[in-house]
């Protein structure tokens, strides 16, 4: 009867110590996969920074055309002194234009990194969130696994002394 209830108790804590392990490497593969969508968010960033700098000298060589054409403008205005009027206003136009359109792609691009800085900020907080759980959750079948242990001692020292 004490070598059944000894095997049962080996039994439940080897139960206990598996479960323990398997939360372990739940909470070492969650640790993993935060790590991965930290780094995933940082490569992201890195990648909207590029496509800003990219978008930034797209707009700064839009610009220096604008420049030049106002200038071509500017000498053609001063032959042209009748024309002057109508210049005038179609370089105005194209200003406006080139910056709404640079206002534009900002505020396009600036809305893309932060939903996609915002998932990931999410996904991370979720998967923090699922860690902890893990980790309470190891913590416990660590207590519960420690007073098993107790019991069964106990019980095996009672059975000695009897």
């Amino acid at each position: 009867a004490l070598e059944a209830r000894g095997a049962d108790a080996e039994l439940a804590a080897e139960g206990l110590r598996e479960r323990h392990e398997a939360e372990l490497a739940r909470a070492v593969d969650l640790e993993s996969r935060v790590r991965t969508l930290e780094q995933e968010r940082g490569q992201q960033l890195q990648d909207a920074e590029r496509a800003m700098e990219g978008q930034r000298q797209e707009l700064s060589l839009v610009e220096e055309r604008k420049e030049a054409e106002l200038q071509a403008l500017r000498q053609e205005l001063r032959a042209l002194g009748e024309r002057f009027a109508e210049a005038e206003r179609q370089a105005e136009e194209q200003l406006g234009e080139a910056k709404r359109r640079e206002e534009a792609v900002i505020g396009d691009l600036e809305a893309r990194v932060k939903r996609t800085v915002q998932a990931k900020d999410d996904a991370i907080r979720e998967l923090r969130t699922q860690c902890a759980a893990s980790e309470n959750k190891v913590r416990e079948f660590e207590y519960l696994l420690a007073r098993q242990r107790e019991e069964l001692l106990r019980g095996i020292r009672k059975d000695l002394h009897s």
